[in-house]
């Protein structure tokens, strides 16, 4: 980190067009004009190694330093998605029919610590409901996550759309 400069995960996250939410309210000294207020959300013009420029609340850009950013912001992270794939065959293949290459990660739905309430809580949503559906039969003993998760991918089908399997398509195309 350069002094009064943004350590590099600061200039990862805070890309051009990142929201920041301000947590303390930034008021000019010889003014008393409130440029940033407590809760407003800005955007990220663009950032360098020294220097961030964002738009105040009068609309100026406004240039400010790593320090000045870790008192008076927040930044708002993405969560991460893990979603599940298949083994076998088709190895790899996301549940939810998501491409591989969106910069989130994998883990073989069979082998995903799915009981684990913090790794749970990052899986895609698409791709639970699809686990939920396709690997208990209706009367097998099953983890009550997966029957919740059953429930809920019932009472809201579009919060769960799986994609059929590549083999159905070949059946339902012919």
């Amino acid at each position: 980190m350069l002094t009064n400069g943004f350590t590099r995960e600061e200039m990862a996250t805070c890309a051009a067009g990142a929201s920041l939410t301000c947590i303390e309210s930034v008021t000019m000294y010889k003014t008393g004009e409130v440029t940033f207020s407590v809760g407003q959300q800005y955007k990220v013009e663009s950032i360098h190694e020294t220097i961030m420029v964002v738009k105040n609340d009068q609309g100026r850009p406004h240039m400010m330093y790593g320090s000045f950013f870790r008192k008076h912001f927040a930044l708002e992270k993405a969560r991460p998605v893990v979603h599940l794939s298949e083994t076998g065959l088709n190895a790899g293949r996301r549940l939810c029919g998501a491409a591989r290459d969106d910069g989130n990660r994998s883990v073989h739905a069979m082998f995903a610590p799915l009981h684990a309430t913090e790794f749970r809580e990052n899986v895609c949503q698409a791709c639970l409901a699809a686990w939920a559906n396709e690997a208990y039969d209706e009367g097998d003993p099953m983890p009550e996550y997966i029957a919740e998760a059953r429930k809920g991918h019932l009472a809201d089908p579009a919060a769960g759309h799986a994609q059929a399997s590549a083999p159905q398509l070949v059946l339902e195309m012919q």
